[in-house]
């Protein structure tokens, strides 16, 4: 069930193993892999730890559909695995299909974040969506993907319980005119036609805000579509959240910005998707 994957710059990295899957957030990740123009890899991880638990003679678990204890079976176990391997894979191709984008499936076996740190690379996203189904267990699986990316040098999307908005602004949270997180919103602000709204931190005084509306302008955004607001008292007190009032469809912020707690917050306040940007390849 492995498919190769070409090598490309950037990847937009779905992990994968026992949890719930939901069509909308593989979707999410299919429309920024094409807005990247990036592939979409899937990362199906078989669970090790499980199913040597399922080994042991005293494991149980409870059946759906009678609400009773069985015995938890490595063979009933790996069955279930491989059944959710194939449907996952199809979401993804279904997902990549619609966007039109190459995309990659590969299955492993081991630590779900020991796979995940190992697969990740700088210049990569890795989808961090919360799971609507599959309850404690799923919730787990998004904390364990989230922390395994921040041993990583790769990008974290960070998708909200509510449906993505199909239309809205593209927020920059900036701290310095060598935020990357400025050149990344300029792309997807012009790749999808929405505006580009610049928070812009204490470092960035007014002329350093008007040679990124210039920066801006030149990579083809039109003017009225571009507006900057100063945000330092705002960030000191550790809240975004006002400035997030309008819609917006996606926030964009540095992961080693000294603002990203903030826009996390925000961003989380709101229902937005946050992208948490590492490190580019070239770095």
């Amino acid at each position: 069930m492995t498919t190769k994957h070409r090598a490309r710059d950037s990847r937009v990295i779905v992990g994968l193993w026992h949890a719930s899957l939901d069509a909308a957030a593989m979707q999410e990740a299919a429309e920024l892999a094409r807005l990247l123009s990036a592939d979409l890899y899937g990362l199906f991880i078989e669970d090790e730890a499980l199913l040597a638990m399922a080994a042991l003679p005293f494991a149980r678990e409870i059946h759906i559909a009678t609400h009773a204890w069985r015995r938890l079976r490595p063979d009933t176990v790996a069955t279930e695995m491989r059944e959710a391997a194939r449907d996952a894979q199809r979401l993804l191709d279904s997902a990549a299909r619609a966007t039109g984008i190459a995309s990659a499936f590969e299955v492993v076996r081991g630590d779900p974040a020991a796979c995940i740190t190992a697969a990740c690379r700088a210049g990569d996203v890795l989808v961090v969506a919360p799971q609507s189904k599959g309850g404690v267990r799923a919730a787990q699986d998004a904390s364990r993907l989230r922390e395994a990316a921040a041993e990583t040098a790769c990008s974290i999307l960070l998708l909200p319980e509510r449906p993505v908005r199909a239309h809205g602004a593209i927020i920059a949270v900036l701290a310095d005119h060598n935020d990357p997180a400025f050149e990344t919103s300029c792309a997807l602000a012009a790749a999808t036609g929405e505006d580009l709204r610049l928070l812009l931190g204490e470092a960035l005084p007014p002329p350093a805000a008007e040679a990124l509306l210039a920066r801006a302008r030149a990579a083809g955004l039109v003017q009225q579509r571009i507006t900057a607001h100063p945000v330092g008292e705002a960030a000191a007190g550790g809240d975004l959240d006002a400035l997030f009032d309008l819609p917006a469809r996606l926030v964009v912020v540095a992961r080693a910005s000294p603002l990203a707690d903030a826009a996390a917050r925000g961003a989380a306040a709101r229902g937005i998707p946050l992208l948490l940007l590492g490190e580019s390849p070239s770095r």
